[in-house]
């Protein structure tokens, strides 16, 4: 006679993910400042995904650019200024939309400028080009990230 042998359901990599999304989800609306806790964990994770996938991302950029093709360029720069231009158009109906929607409003007399102070503005080149990196990464105040 033969043995039957039951199947078990072995999870891959990606239902233990998406589960433990949904269950940490879950955890954060429903005991919210119960959690609280484990934000130095999470904290821990990320800076350790950023630096374990920061380099892995820029090495396969620099490596899988070299293999294009310039068919591919020419397809892929084609692909890229068209969603560049749909974007753009929808961001400016938007834009106008809703200015479109409020109502006009008439200055108050009382009111001056002068009075508020603006906010601190920040230079693009100091962004961009910082002078010292480590102050930059250290304060996540790196862009493409």
């Amino acid at each position: 006679m033969e043995k039957v042998t039951p199947s078990h359901f072995k999870p891959g990599l990606t239902t233990w993910i998406l589960t433990s999304l949904g269950l940490g989800v879950l955890c954060g609306l429903f005991f919210g400042d119960l959690c609280s806790p484990l934000k130095a964990v999470g904290d821990v994770f990320i800076g350790l995904l950023q630096m374990t996938v920061l380099p892995y991302i820029t090495l396969s950029l620099i490596l899988n650019l070299g293999r294009i093709s310039i068919r591919q360029t020419r397809n892929m720069a084609f692909t890229v200024i068209v969603l560049l231009l749909i974007l753009w158009c929808i961001g400016l109906f938007s834009v106008c939309l809703m200015s479109l929607s409020f109502p006009f409003w008439q200055k108050g007399a009382f009111f001056s400028t002068s009075i508020v102070e603006g906010p601190k503005s920040e230079s693009l080149y100091d962004l961009f080009i910082p002078s010292n990196p480590f102050f930059s990464l250290a304060n996540n105040a790196v862009p493409a990230v």
